[in-house]
């Protein structure tokens, strides 16, 4: 089955770009990142009837979210990030799924509106708080033991009284911390991103007395979109092409059968004779279709 997120690290061995290109794209707030969290204190996030988001079912989350521009840029440069809030991209990932019915009871008092619960969980990506716990409530405690000052005075004032009011707690939403291990990205998001590049440039003109090798054809087109591609990016990003389901770019008309780290097989006008390319070859078809490009 194919990945859907990937290591920051691991761009370069699935598309064109190398893990400097991904963090520059981020840093200019083209394509956004993702993170891996695990937690047990999520809590769906449902539209009140004053417009305000309140507190839906509780659930427990292992699985990616999407991350603001502000946070994937801390994070890449090694900074600590935070958030209480997040779109959950794997609904697959949620387990535990329940009505948040009885800690609203228990804990009435809220920072957030209480807005019931769906009765199944979502099946597409939906907003989330990502930690919401029962905290200290400052006002209950300064009036709990200004209550337990005079009750130690005072023997009429019942001190349980007070000790229940100085412990009395009220729901709310606590950071859930995010380190840069956790970073990933969405492959398709950088397709896209490839693809809507590759739209702008202007069209590849093949000069046909040069290039009638299928693979220095296949590289012209890669190489009038993004000329300043190295061979290993080249290699890379056409092996990722030929190794997935779907449309080809590049090799539009489905000459390569097969591609590893190390050769190409590719079918010519024989259809019953498969070529192989090394690497090697790979390389001065690179530089061969450079110098005709450039004629």
């Amino acid at each position: 089955m194919e990945r859907r997120f990937y290591r920051l690290n691991e761009i370069s061995q699935v598309s064109a770009l190398s893990e400097g290109d991904l963090l520059d794209l981020v840093e200019r707030d083209v394509v956004s990142l993702c993170a891996r969290v695990e937690g047990t204190e999520f809590a769906a996030m449902l539209k009140a009837k004053d417009g305000e988001y309140g507190l839906g079912n509780l659930f427990h989350y292992r699985g990616m979210i999407s991350l603001p521009n502000s946070v994937s840029v801390k994070l890449i440069n090694d900074e600590k990030a935070s958030l209480t809030r997040a779109l959950i991209l794997e609904p697959e990932g949620v387990s535990q799924w329940r009505s948040n019915q009885a800690l609203a009871q228990e804990h009435p008092k809220m920072s957030f509106s209480y807005c019931g619960n769906l009765s199944v969980l979502p099946q597409n990506p939906f907003w989330a708080f990502t930690c919401v716990q029962a905290l200290p409530d400052m006002h209950s405690i300064m009036k709990g033991f200004e209550t337990m000052t005079a009750a130690l005075a005072d023997q009429t004032v019942d001190r349980l009284d007070a000790f229940k009011a100085m412990t009395q707690k009220h729901l709310s939403t606590a950071a859930l911390n995010i380190k840069p291990h956790q970073l990933r990205f969405e492959l398709e998001s950088i397709k896209a991103h490839l693809r809507h590049n590759s739209v702008t440039t202007k069209p590849f003109v093949a000069p046909t007395e040069t290039l009638t090798h299928p693979i220095k054809q296949i590289l012209a087109r890669m190489l009038t979109t993004q000329p300043h591609l190295r061979s290993d990016r080249l290699w890379n990003m056409l092996r990722t092409e030929v190794n997935q389901d779907g449309p080809r770019e590049y090799d539009v008309d489905s000459v390569i059968s097969n591609m590893t780290h190390d050769d190409l097989s590719w079918f010519g006008r024989d259809r019953n004779k498969e070529n192989t390319v090394s690497y090697g070859r790979f390389q001065n078809l690179v530089s061969e279709v450079r110098k005709a490009l450039k004629t």
